[in-house]
């Protein structure tokens, strides 16, 4: 066993995979220095990510540099140094390491390793091994002995890709590599030679669900001036690195009041009758929608919402022919139907690619839509939706409230 070895890392919303790796490396030393990178760091380690991918195509990179347009800037934060300082502190403590324990914040690749004679190896995965030869090559540009590297394996989520906590920000999967789509996804799996494409909440989680999950804004139509100035208060003190509207009447308020809108779910219905009955009349302006829209058609760009970083809402950009890629959809009342989920999985991940806005158009009800809408989200997003004779719902999607989703749906299998 090694006097003194030493990790680093950015260990954002401390997950399983960083559990093992730390408690492995309390296996191979007697003591452990912990690197925590900086806040400024972690600011610094983004914008070379961003600049690495300006030098490549954009056929190879639209995804990933979407996913880094959202994880930068205004968009989906890593927590702040104290935050996770004290999570890792937290399970140093639980683990009874604490006392063998020294974190150091750290400003750059290099840390402590260059400087600190007393290391004598580095513990690294293979995704952090690179940056091993770094700080030893630099070792040896100083006259210092290389340390010892000492490869530590990754640990999965359920489908069988690393646990990252880039993936958890995103709305992926939780800290224990449970993936938020498999959990909407397991009824409509094959069971005894048979397979379902629909799931009907049972009376239970539905009167549950009916609850408000997120700030009640109470007004109704007939008082729109109480509800505006409070709700621009709330997704101005948020921040949403997206924003998803369910149902008519909410979506048509937020067009009025220019929230720039990513996804809408709408069925032209109010209390279950017809009132609506075009995308003009929810506030999207003169729009000419094909059936089957171009795949690569040009559409509405939100991306300046998640760069933003000014404390005022963004006004809409004015949307003209073909701007909007929408989607239709079946689902009864009361069901949640693969098809539905999948339409807000793949709207999610156009809007992560492009930064454009999506509509899904119901048949059916969407009464139940806020529940995919927020289980797979991009953490940091924010879901509205309207309370019946009560309000607009403000739904900030966090880890707890994905987590109380699932919940919810596990128990109507």
């Amino acid at each position: 066993m090694y006097r003194l070895i030493a990790i680093a890392g950015t260990f954002d919303r401390l997950h399983k995979g960083h559990k093992f790796f730390i408690s492995e490396a309390f296996k191979l030393g007697e003591k452990v220095m912990i690197g925590l990178t900086s806040d400024s760091f972690v600011k610094e380690k983004f914008e070379i990510r961003n600049l690495k991918l300006e030098k490549k195509s954009d056929k190879d990179t639209s995804e990933v540099a979407g996913i880094q347009r959202l994880l930068r800037g205004g968009g989906i934060k890593v927590q702040n140094y104290q935050t996770r300082k004290k999570e890792l502190e937290d399970f140093l403590t639980r683990e009874k390491l604490l006392d063998r324990a020294e974190i150091v914040k750290i400003d750059n690749v290099y840390g402590p390793a260059i400087g600190k004679t007393e290391i004598e190896a580095l513990v690294v995965t293979s995704e952090t091994l690179e940056g091993g030869f770094t700080v030893n090559r630099r070792r040896s540009e100083l006259g210092l002995k290389p340390l010892k590297l000492l490869k530590i394996p990754l640990i999965l989520a359920e489908d069988n890709k690393r646990i990252a906590s880039t993936r958890i920000r995103l709305g992926e999967i939780d800290r224990w590599g449970r993936i938020y789509l498999k959990k909407l996804k397991a009824p409509f799996e094959e069971t005894q030679g048979r397979q379902s494409s629909k799931l009907k909440i049972n009376e239970e989680i539905r009167q549950e669900l009916k609850k408000p999950q997120g700030i009640l804004i109470k007004g109704d139509s007939q008082n729109l001036p109480k509800i505006i100035p409070e709700l621009k208060s709330q997704i101005v003190k948020l921040q949403p690195v997206v924003v998803i509207t369910v149902g008519d009447e909410v979506t048509k308020l937020a067009n009025q009041i220019d929230l720039p809108i990513s996804l809408a779910i709408f069925d032209y219905k109010v209390g279950r009758e017809e009132k609506y009955h075009s995308l003009e009349d929810l506030g999207f302006g003169e729009l000419v929608i094909p059936s089957d829209p171009p795949v690569g058609g040009e559409s509405r760009d939100l991306s300046h919402m998640r760069a933003r970083t000014s404390r005022e809402i963004p006004p809409r950009a004015t949307l003209g022919r073909n701007d909007i890629k929408s989607l239709k959809v079946e689902n009864p009342p009361s069901h949640i139907t693969k098809e539905l989920v999948n339409s807000v999985k793949n709207a999610y991940l156009g809007i992560i690619k492009d930064g454009k806005q999506r509509i899904i158009e119901v048949t059916g009800e969407e009464d139940l839509a806020g529940v995919p809408a927020i289980l797979l989200s991009p953490l940091g997003s924010v879901v509205l939706y309207g309370q019946p004779q009560e309000g607009i719902v403000v739904v900030e999607v966090t880890e707890k409230r994905k987590k109380r989703m699932m919940e919810l749906i596990e128990k109507s299998y």
